[in-house]
């Protein structure tokens, strides 16, 4: 029995080493299963190890717990509905401050535009009185002056250069026939071509400009968006906007009653020139 187990170790050691030194890496399958097992269960142990021990650590408040895909989507969801929420509440809130803010502009601001608007018209309904000795029955002519259209630019025909050739050939015939026969004249040099003409200002060229003016205007030197956290409206550049609205509605209230009070004073003229011309 000892004769055939050491035989059989001296061949499987020789089967090992065949294995090593041939060209051709042959295996017994046996062992390369077995290697492949002993790696395996290796690796294995180790990940389990490593889970048991990081689940103690994680047990006696020595590491943090591992965080998953679902948790982070589960916060990115609410931090998208916070911030919506947010978002709309800020709309709501600035919908309500522009119909306080217009009250509050108006109150303020209102009797200083009004009397602007009414002395400009007025010094323009005593001017325009001074020349034409007549009372102006509305502001027509007031907002043509203030608000002119801009020019029209004149279209410059062309002649067809079919035209322009005849033309040519018809002066030269005349010259030649008034001069006979005489030496030809040097060819002049072609004049340089002139480089083409600048376009002028597109549609998009000038929003963009505009837009550029509004934001230096409005945010460039403003430090305190960097801190508004909240995202709610700026006070300063809601009453910007309402401005314009509440001036607008005290220009037409200036305008109605200014026809008003012109058609009154024609109104008082008009009887005493037809009591004059009738005394006459």
């Amino acid at each position: 029995k000892q004769r055939a187990f050491l035989f059989k170790d001296l061949r499987e050691d020789e089967k090992r080493r065949h294995n090593y030194t041939s060209s051709q890496l042959e295996m017994d399958p046996e062992v390369a299963a077995c290697n492949i097992q002993r790696l395996f269960r290796g690796f294995f142990s180790r990940v389990k190890a490593a889970e048991s021990r990081d689940e103690e650590l994680i047990f006696i408040g020595m590491k943090p717990a591992r965080e998953t895909g679902d948790g982070l989507e589960k916060e990115l969801a609410t931090a998208y509905k916070k911030r919506k929420t947010e978002q709309s509440d800020n709309k709501e809130a600035y919908a309500k401050a522009l119909v306080d803010l217009k009250d509050e502009v108006t109150r303020d601001e209102g009797p200083q535009m009004r009397d602007g608007l009414r002395q400009e018209r007025h010094l323009w309904v005593t001017d325009s009185i001074a020349e034409s000795k007549e009372i102006p029955e509305d502001l027509t002519e007031f907002y043509k002056q203030k608000y002119p259209s801009p020019p029209v630019a004149e279209e410059v025909v062309e002649e067809p250069a079919g035209k322009k050739k005849k033309d040519d050939k018809k002066d030269k015939g005349k010259d030649k026939g008034k001069k006979g026969k005489k030496k030809k004249a040097p060819a002049e040099e072609a004049p340089p071509k002139e480089p083409p003409p600048l376009q002028g200002p597109s549609e998009i060229t000038g929003t963009m400009y505009g837009n550029i003016l509004n934001y230096q205007a409005d945010w460039e030197d403003k430090e305190d968006w960097k801190y508004n956290f909240a995202q709610k409206h700026d006070v300063e550049l809601a009453k910007k906007k309402i401005r314009v609205d509440v001036e607008a509605e005290l220009k037409d209230a200036v305008d109605e009653m200014l026809k008003q009070n012109l058609a009154k004073i024609k109104a008082q003229l008009n009887p005493a020139k037809g009591g004059k011309k009738g005394k006459g």
